[in-house]
């Protein structure tokens, strides 16, 4: 078993993080403090899900497939966060090329996981 910060899903999502704090700095504050910071929170909630996935191996399945339906979740709301033009057009296709990334390693991680499973 790897090292979860070894973990291509993981280091993504760190990107994913970071790219999301760079692309939400210019929203207002009566924003940022509610909506943003949950939305990072979130993040940071997928991203521990994620190192959980990968040291227990009894709940796996279940702690990819939480991950998998909180990035999606999260995908959406940043969708507002562009419709109400609180981050640019440009932040917005880095966010997604990054969550897109990490969520086709999710599911990825997920079929590999469900496929060994049926085969025990």
């Amino acid at each position: 078993m790897a090292l979860f910060h070894t973990l291509p899903v993981y280091k993504k999502m760190l990107e994913l993080v970071k790219q999301f704090d760079d692309s939400t700095k210019k929203v207002p504050q009566s924003v940022k403090h509610d909506y943003v910071r949950d939305m990072h929170n979130q993040l940071v909630r997928i991203v521990t899900t994620v190192a959980f996935a990968n040291d227990f191996d009894n709940d796996r399945i279940s702690l990819l497939e939480d991950a998998i339906q909180a990035l999606s979740e999260f995908k959406i709301r940043v969708r507002i966060l562009l419709d109400l033009h609180y981050v640019t057009k440009k932040g917005f296709a880095a966010i997604v090329r990054l969550e897109e990334n990490a969520s086709k390693q999710l599911h990825g991680w997920h079929d590999s996981t469900k496929g060994e499973v049926f085969r025990k």
